[in-house]
């Protein structure tokens, strides 16, 4: 018999008195019936480990691409679930002398079902993971990670994978014949990238943080929605949009804030998405953003 998995969504609206005044907990129920369900169930998602080069010197840099492939209809999480979820992790075993120095994830993209707002990642997800030599490299070296996911479509379970590869590697593996280069600009097709000029000021209000935007968009082109991922949790209002207010020559955003947040936010962490029209449609633009608020 087949073990089934029910899913409740308790919500808690706390007083304003209350030190958390609005709490989102999402409880998951595993009902065993006749045998192990996680044990009997094939997972959604597929993890695999990729080093970005065959060998390695010493004092340097190189990339490692961990991919996660999902099923159809299957999502994982960002490192900001939302208000639900579980962002997934690496645990790295490295050789002695081996640093990570960064880690790289894709854009996601914003999920609402029944009122819960949450941000995923749908199909494939490639992480890049920037490693840092030693001054010395052994004849061969092992890496490995423990990752842990949580997957969902209608119902959500916890996922695992132990990878594992050695370097140098002189016939390193790509998917499907793919190439490193290729493997590289794929994923970094998908992440966000740094805008040095893109804010002029973030400022606090009552009930959202103010931007000033230095902005000049392509020739004939027109700003036409914005999307913050935080990557605080708790603080901002997910649920509700970034709205986009125009003074002349000046744009400024609106990104709404919690009303009962525990704090106010010091630095605007997270990644902005733009999406502009244009003569030839539209073009999106994902920008990482760390900016002082005042």
């Amino acid at each position: 018999m087949t073990a089934p998995i029910v899913t409740i969504i308790v919500t808690f609206n706390n007083s304003e008195d209350s030190p958390i005044i609005y709490k989102l907990l999402s409880i998951s129920l595993i009902i065993l019936w006749g045998g192990n369900l996680l044990a009997t169930e094939a997972s959604a998602v597929s993890v695999e480990a990729i080093a970005l080069v065959g060998n390695i010197s010493p004092n340097e840099t190189f990339d490692v691409a961990v991919i996660f492939t999902m099923k159809d209809g299957w999502h994982t999480y960002w490192q900001n679930p939302g208000e639900s979820g579980m962002a997934s992790s690496f645990n790295w075993k490295l050789p002695e002398g081996f640093i990570v120095l960064n880690q790289k994830e894709p854009v996601p993209t914003r999920h609402v079902d029944d009122g819960i707002t949450t941000f995923i990642h749908e199909e494939e997800a490639i992480y890049l993971f920037q490693i840092q030599t030693p001054d010395q490299i052994p004849d061969s070296s092992e890496f490995s990670a423990e990752v842990n996911w949580l997957e969902c479509k209608n119902l959500c379970r916890p996922g695992s994978a132990s990878l594992s590869f050695s370097l140098p590697n002189d016939s390193p593996a790509f998917p499907n014949g793919v190439s490193e280069d290729r493997l590289l600009q794929k994923a970094e097709l998908h992440l966000p990238h740094i805008q040095k000029e893109l804010l002029i000021t973030a400022s606090m209000r009552k009930s959202y943080v103010n931007v000033r935007l230095n902005l000049k968009p392509p020739d004939g082109s027109e700003l036409k929605s914005v999307e913050f991922f935080p990557f605080e949790e708790m603080v901002y209002d997910i649920a509700n949009p970034v709205t986009i207010r125009r003074n002349f020559w000046r744009t400024s955003l609106r990104i709404p804030l919690l009303d009962y947040r525990e704090n106010d936010p010091v630095t605007l962490e997270g990644v902005l998405v733009s999406v502009y029209k244009t003569p030839k449609g539209q073009k999106r633009i994902a920008s990482s953003i760390n900016q002082p608020i005042q």
